[in-house]
C-alpha cells in the first residue's frame, strides 16, 4: 500500500512546508465530539493520543443512525498535551460519519468506521486508518468529469499558485487546474468538496505513473506545473486513471452484487493515497 510505504510528507501551513504523518500509517483514529446544542457537537481526533482534526458536526435526523455532516479542520497535535495543538486555518473541509451503518465511513481519511456510540454526552466513534473505504460510480462520474472540462490547451491553467492545502476553486472558470478541476468535480459529483475520495486518489497514483520516480511535494500543484508535463500527457494521465477505476469496478460486479452506491469497492491502489490532500499533499 502506497500510503504505508511513505515515513513522513509535507503540508503546508502558514506558506511553509511542514512535515506531517500520513493517515495511512494510522492505526486506529479516535473521535469525541461532545453536544453544544441540539443541532452542533463539536470535538477532536486523536491518533496515537495525538490530535489531528477538530471536527464541528449535526447530527441525522436519528442521531443514533445514519450520516453527520459537518466540517472538519486539520491540526497538528502534541503527544499527550492538547494545550500544544495547532490548528490549521487554512485546511478546512466538508466532512461526514456514518453511524450505525454497513461499511459506514469517515470522510476525513475515507476509511470505515469500526465502533459507533452516540450517548447523552455526544458522539464517540473509531476509524481504522488502515481499512480504506471502496471507490464508487461516483468517482468514475468525477474523473470522466474532470476529464471533461480539459477539451483543449487554452482549458489548462498551467499555473496553479495555491499557497495551502485546501482552497476554494471559482466556478465556470474559462481555465482550470488540475486541483480545480478535480474540486468542481466532486463538488458534482459528491455534493461536496470531499478531496480524500478515492477519484482524487486515483489521478495520484495515475500521476506517480506518469511521471515515474517524481520528487513532487504537492503532487497535484506540481505536476501541474511541471513544465515537463505538456497537455498531451496530462490528458492521459486522466484518462489512464478512469480505465482503471472502470476495469476496478467492472472486476467488483463480476465478483459481488454491486453494493450501495457510496460503497463500491476497488483496489486498495486506487484510494491509499486518498486522504493526503487533506494533509496538503495536493
Amino acid at each position: 500500500m502506497l500510503a504505508a510505504s511513505l515515513s513522513r510528507h509535507f503540508a503546508w501551513v502558514g506558506g511553509l512546508a511542514m512535515t506531517v504523518p500520513l493517515i495511512g500509517q494510522c492505526q486506529t483514529i479516535h473521535c469525541d465530539v461532545l453536544r453544544t446544542s441540539d443541532s452542533a457537537y463539536a470535538g477532536r481526533c486523536l491518533t496515537n493520543s495525538t490530535a489531528m482534526a477538530l471536527l464541528v458536526l449535526r447530527p441525522s435526523k436519528r442521531p443514533a443512525a445514519g450520516r453527520w455532516h459537518g466540517t472538519a479542520g486539520r491540526v497538528f497535535g502534541t503527544v499527550g498535551d492538547s494545550t500544544k495543538d495547532m490548528v490549521d486555518w487554512q485546511a478546512f473541509s466538508p466532512v461526514f460519519v456514518d453511524i450505525n451503518a454497513k461499511d459506514r465511513l469517515f470522510s476525513y481519511c475515507w476509511c470505515l468506521v469500526t465502533r459507533a456510540v452516540v450517548d447523552t454526552e455526544g458522539l464517540h466513534f473509531d476509524a481504522d486508518g488502515q481499512r480504506e473505504g471502496p471507490a464508487t460510480n461516483r468517482d468514475l462520474e468525477t474523473l470522466k468529469l474532470t476529464r471533461s472540462y480539459f477539451t483543449d490547451a487554452s482549458r489548462w491553467n498551467r499555473r496553479d499558485e495555491r499557497s495551502r492545502g485546501i482552497s476554494y476553486c471559482p466556478r465556470e472558470a474559462a481555465s482550470r487546474t488540475l486541483f480545480c478541476a478535480l474540486y468542481d468535480a466532486t463538488v458534482v459529483a459528491h455534493g461536496e468538496a470531499y478531496l480524500a475520495a478515492p477519484a482524487n486518489a486515483a489521478v495520484r497514483d495515475a500521476i506517480n505513473r506518469a511521471v515515474p520516480n517524481n520528487n513532487y511535494n504537492h503532487p497535484l500543484t506540481d505536476f501541474n506545473n511541471d513544465a515537463q508535463v505538456d497537455f498531451a500527457t496530462m490528458t492521459r494521465m486522466l484518462d489512464d486513471a478512469i480505465r482503471r477505476v472502470r476495469e476496478a469496478l467492472a472486476a467488483r460486479r463480476l465478483t459481488n452484487a454491486e453494493p450501495d452506491a457510496d460503497r463500491r469497492t476497488a483496489p486498495a491502489s486506487l484510494h491509499s493515497a486518498g486522504a493526503r490532500l487533506l494533509l496538503g499533499a495536493g
